[in-house]
């Protein structure tokens, strides 16, 4: 499974990147259009998540463990980016609305997740949290009721998933709307992750036959979705799903099935001791950094070609909006370092992160333990 989150990593950061000038390549253009990121790269984190999920963990200890592994870290580094974002701004090389208060800090970030624009990819992380814990308190409903059917959870939680596509075609203005149709969109996502592992990944074997007639299949299905409804691309931060109920959730599922075919494909290409392994494995391992800081990674390089003197580059729209992307030369394909800024500063962030917080760890392990010895000394 970590093949699968490392490949919604990267769906993530095509789709940030403007696809990278990939579309302007032969075949690869193709595949974009087939597959597009938008219309599965979000439902592919959620499912990965329900994959990783515990059968009925204990309430109160998985809450405030799932806290501190999403919400502890997305507010510091939202404190980090309200920083970054006051500054930029106020010398004017961000030109957006938007101030640093309590309500932008605190309350936006559950609502809108496009604050402090550095870190717009992080408002997944919140609603995440929120999915996990609904997901976790229906398995404790469905227990209670001696219900243990991983099919009728799912059915369950795809019947609420329709009803947060309903409520995103409401004309309803309470900004809850928004949080409740992601949350509830996000539910048969997590469930299908969970019903995956328990039941259907037994049967779903890297045989060379079950590759080859499910990558038949799954064509089939994804041409047939293209042809009848056209353009699947939906955008889940603002609920926005082309007024579609059903449809959102068919290119999501095709989407997965894409990511898990390609997966045991890989387990059988590659061994975990392989270079690509490797990597698709840190990818996978840095997932939430990735999502965090793959903006500041696109702004940086920008940033960087506006200060080379590069030819042509747009300051106003580099100023006004974030999904500037600068081509070197007109050549659209080099709009690929955007892909590798937003995996690479993500990737040297965590890193030294990891070493000052060791760094900082040791040092006041040190001081206290020096401190307790002296005071045992003098008792």
């Amino acid at each position: 499974m970590a093949y699968v989150r490392a490949f919604a990593v990267f769906a993530v950061l095509l789709a940030h990147a403007d696809l990278g000038g990939l579309y302007t390549v032969p075949v690869v253009d193709g595949v974009l259009w087939l597959f597009s990121p938008f219309s599965f790269m979000v439902a592919l984190f959620f499912f990965v998540s329900g994959y990783f999920s515990e059968a009925t963990p204990e309430m109160r200890v998985y809450v405030k463990k799932r806290f501190r592994r999403l919400v502890v870290p997305y507010y510091f580094w939202n404190l980090f980016y309200a920083v970054i974002f006051f500054a930029v701004t106020s010398v004017g090389y961000l030109q957006v609305s938007g101030v640093v208060d309590f309500s932008s800090f605190f309350v936006q970030p559950w609502i809108t997740g496009d604050q402090y624009v550095f870190n717009l990819a992080a408002w997944f992380v919140l609603t995440l949290f929120l999915v996990q814990l609904v997901y976790v308190a229906m398995r404790k409903a469905f227990a209670w009721g001696k219900c243990t059917n991983e099919y009728y959870l799912f059915a369950v939680c795809l019947a609420l998933g329709l009803l947060g596509t309903f409520i995103s075609t409401v004309n309803w203005q309470d900004p809850l709307r928004l949080v409740i149709s992601r949350m509830l969109f996000g539910l048969p996502f997590v469930a299908f992750g969970y019903l995956y592992k328990t039941k259907l990944e037994k049967h779903d074997t890297a045989t060379v036959t079950n590759i080859v007639v499910g990558a038949v299949l799954l064509l089939l299905a994804q041409y047939s979705l293209l042809s009848f409804y056209g353009n699947l691309d939906y955008d889940a931060l603002h609920v926005s799903f082309q007024g579609r109920f059903l449809q959102p959730f068919l290119s999501s599922f095709t989407g997965i099935w894409l990511c898990l075919q390609i997966s045991k494909l890989f387990s059988r290409v590659f061994t975990p001791k392989s270079w690509t392994s490797k990597g698709l494995k840190l990818v996978s391992d840095k997932s939430l950094d990735i999502m965090v800081h793959q903006f500041m990674g696109f702004w940086l390089l920008s940033a960087f070609f506006l200060f080379l003197g590069a030819g042509g580059f747009d300051f106003a729209a580099f100023a006004t909006d974030m999904y500037y992307r600068y081509s070197v030369g007109g050549v659209i394909v080099t709009e690929g370092l955007y892909i590798l800024a937003g995996l690479g500063f993500p990737l040297i962030v965590g890193f030294v992160f990891v070493r000052v917080r060791g760094g900082i760890a040791s040092f006041l392990k040190e001081k206290l333990t020096r401190h307790a010895d002296g005071l045992l000394k003098w008792i």
